[in-house]
């Protein structure tokens, strides 16, 4: 019970310097828009796999700048203070669930502006919906963790992508080939191992992070 406390106000915490310094924030905004109608502009299409392509695409790199603030871009003096004060497992499962709920908004926006420019209809629009709500956590999720690695090892951006390539791969095919059935009338059993694996996907980052990140962080 504890352990919630202690997540939740840091969760509030994270949010009160995010609305502090609306920057970052206005700035993935645009970031959004901007690649969306570039997309628009560059490539006008109704084919299902390039528009569901294409989605992923700009999710994924939404997922990276919204995770690359977490632990890089933190002053040291913060650090101290977490150090200090913080639980590791509640420093980390803050920043995972803070990263998620601001990814899976700004997914969802990415989602709205693409639907808006293309207008392409969706069979199981529900089905879709939960699939880029659940496909965009369990990527920041990931990211956030490995992030969280990276930057215990003398803040080095360059382990990330070397972390993230071949754990980032399987995931990213999961999401696509889900989200891509969501456009045909393809039977549910067809579909639940991609499902039930991209769930547990994310439920595991959560149990190696609660695992691993203590060790990381008393290094």
């Amino acid at each position: 019970m504890q352990l919630i406390k202690q997540i939740l106000l840091l969760v509030k915490l994270e949010i009160s310097l995010e609305l502090r310094s609306k920057a970052a924030l206005s700035a993935l905004i645009l970031y959004v828009i901007a690649t969306v109608f570039t997309v628009y502009m560059c490539l006008k299409t109704n084919d299902d796999r390039t528009w569901n392509a294409l989605v992923w695409i700009v999710i994924l790199f939404v997922c990276m700048n919204v995770v690359s603030k977490s632990f890089f871009q933190t002053h040291q003096s913060r650090w101290n203070y977490y150090y200090t004060t913080v639980p590791p497992v509640a420093l980390l499962f803050s920043k995972i669930i803070y990263n998620t709920m601001l990814a899976v908004c700004l997914s969802l926006m990415t989602w709205t502006v693409f639907y808006m420019l293309f207008g392409i209809e969706v069979t199981r629009f529900l089905m879709f919906l939960s699939i880029i709500i659940i496909g965009s956590a369990t990527l920041t999720a990931t990211l956030t963790m490995l992030s969280a690695i990276a930057a215990k090892s003398n803040n080095n951006s360059t382990l990330l992508a070397v972390l993230s390539f071949p754990i980032l791969v399987p995931i990213i095919m999961l999401i696509s080939q889900l989200s891509l059935a969501a456009f045909t009338d393809m039977k549910w059993n067809n579909l639940a191992n991609d499902a039930f694996s991209l769930l547990a996907m994310h439920v595991l980052v959560y149990a190696l992070g609660a695992l691993l990140f203590p060790y990381l962080w008393r290094d």
